[in-house]
C-alpha cells in the first residue's frame, strides 16, 4: 500500500515538473498529440478514378507532416495513417512508394514511407529506384517541375510489375507530376492498374 501511494505521488510530481506537451500546438496534453491536432479518422478521398488523398495540407496536418518527414519526428508519423482500412490496402499487389534519392536520405536520416508503410506484406520499396537529386519541388509551377522530374526514375525489377495492381504511396500531391513521371515508368512494364495514395493533398 505504501509502495502504491509513493509511485502515484512520484507520477504526480513528475506530471507537474514535466508536463506532456502537444509537438504540434505546445498544450499540455495526455500525449503526444492533443485532441485537437490529432488526425482525424478518414477514409481515402478521391481525386479523380485512380489518385486519393487521405487529409488537406493545412493547419495541424500540416505541421505533423513537417515534423514527421524534415525534423525526424518518427513517433507522430503512425498517426497519419492510423485510419486506413487494412482491406483498402490488401485489395492491391504491390504498394510502391515514390523513392528517395540518396542524398536526400542522407539529409533526412531516414525514409519516411518506408517507415510508414514498411509494416505491410505487399510492400516493396527495391523495386523503383531515384537515380536523378530533383531538389525541392515547392517553388516550381508545373512546367518546371516535369521537366526536373524526366527520367528520374528507374524501375529495377520490372518483371514483378507485370500484371499486378499496383498502389504507389507518397507523401504530398500538389500537382500529381511526381505521380505521373512514376507511374508512366511502370507502366513500360505492363502493370493490371496504378493507383495513388497520398497523406495530403495541398
Amino acid at each position: 500500500m505504501m509502495s502504491t501511494f509513493s509511485d502515484l505521488h512520484l507520477s504526480i510530481s513528475m506530471n507537474w515538473l514535466f508536463p506532456k506537451i502537444c509537438i504540434v500546438c505546445k498544450v499540455n496534453s495526455q500525449s503526444i498529440l492533443c485532441p485537437n491536432c490529432m488526425p482525424k479518422y478518414v477514409t481515402p478521398v478521391s481525386q479523380n478514378s485512380n489518385i486519393s488523398y487521405l487529409y488537406r495540407y493545412k493547419g495541424s496536418i500540416k505541421e505533423i507532416i513537417h515534423k514527421f518527414k524534415f525534423e525526424g519526428e518518427k513517433s507522430i508519423g503512425k498517426f497519419l495513417i492510423i485510419s486506413l482500412d487494412p482491406k483498402y490496402l490488401q485489395q492491391f499487389d504491390l504498394i510502391i512508394p515514390v523513392p528517395c534519392h540518396w542524398l536526400r536520405l542522407l539529409q533526412r536520416r531516414f525514409n519516411h514511407l518506408n517507415y510508414l508503410f514498411d509494416f505491410l506484406p505487399n510492400f516493396n520499396a527495391k523495386l523503383v529506384k531515384r537515380e536523378k537529386y530533383t531538389g525541392y519541388f515547392h517553388k516550381l509551377n508545373k512546367q518546371e517541375r516535369e521537366l526536373r522530374i524526366k527520367n528520374a526514375f528507374n524501375v529495377v525489377q520490372g518483371e514483378r510489375v507485370t500484371g499486378k495492381k499496383i498502389l504507389i504511396v507518397d507523401d504530398i500531391i500538389t500537382t500529381g507530376t511526381t505521380f505521373n513521371e512514376l507511374s508512366n515508368e511502370l507502366c513500360k512494364y505492363n502493370p493490371s492498374s496504378i493507383h495513388g495514395l497520398f497523406l495530403a493533398k495541398v
